[in-house]
């Protein structure tokens, strides 16, 4: 289930209704914004169906590595120089059914933003050093996270519920998910999911539609069609009351 709603109007971005697109088989959805500010996400279906019992963590590290890690055209810091010398903002989040990778700038920018918004997503380095760093960041938040009740009570449930099938799995991973993947596992994985065929690409602002068209082809260029993404569902159904407990050295008790 993608956790993504967007009211969407066949009609022309001129008149400030929503519009959606065909470019190179992917769908891209387009809310024109009435001020100067664009948003453009690029989103990747799947989410904890894309990787194996075990991997869990492997693509929220990846999504992270676009910013963190360079491309091939820059390193962290030339690249996170660029952005900041016009302001704009580029960050992604990976969750149960979805990845996103977003770009926020004023219009006026984009044509300066736009080339290392298409590196990042088609050519990130992941520079193994700084892919070390991303990932004991990655193990630190979770030693933090592991000693929050909710938290904690939420993985539970979840792993409980659905034993043994996706949603079983995290998509901030485990300290000891996390702590195993190496830069060069990470970007095989990531280089195998970036299809068109799991994207959907939504914008929010005000670009002339042959402009978009333009800027999107680029961005697709480069990316292969991959085989159809077919989503599965996972769904709870309980066979028969049961009780689980699990033992914390929380300072109270959660049920």
């Amino acid at each position: 289930m993608m956790l993504l709603t967007v009211v969407v109007t066949s009609s022309r971005a001129q008149t400030g209704q929503a519009y959606d697109m065909m470019i190179d088989g992917v769908k891209v959805i387009v809310q024109p914004s009435g001020n100067e500010i664009v948003e453009i996400q690029t989103i990747l279906k799947g989410g904890v169906q894309n990787y194996p019992a075990g991997k869990d963590g492997i693509e929220s590290l990846a999504i992270t590595a676009l910013t963190e890690c360079g491309t091939g055209h820059d390193d962290k810091n030339s690249f996170k120089n660029k952005l900041d010398k016009v302001s704009a903002r580029m960050n992604g989040y990976s969750a149960m059914d979805y990845a996103s990778f977003s770009l926020n700038c004023i219009k006026d920018d984009l044509d300066a933003v736009w080339p290392l918004y298409v590196d990042a997503l088609t050519i990130p380095a992941f520079n193994a050093k700084e892919f070390d760093r991303i990932k004991q960041d990655a193990v630190n938040s979770l030693r933090m996270q592991a000693s929050d009740p909710d938290y904690a009570i939420s993985k539970f449930a979840r792993q409980t519920a659905f034993a043994g099938k996706n949603y079983s799995k995290l998509p901030e991973g485990t300290e000891a998910t996390v702590s195993k993947l190496t830069a060069a596992e990470t970007k095989a994985y990531y280089k195998k999911i970036l299809t068109k065929s799991r994207l959907i690409i939504v914008v929010v602002g005000e670009i002339e539609r042959a402009e978009l068209e333009q800027k999107i082809k680029t961005l697709l260029s480069p990316i292969p069609k991959g085989t159809p993404f077919v989503s599965n569902k996972d769904v709870f159904m309980p066979a028969n009351n049961s009780f689980h407990a699990a033992k914390k050295d929380f300072a109270t008790n959660y049920i």
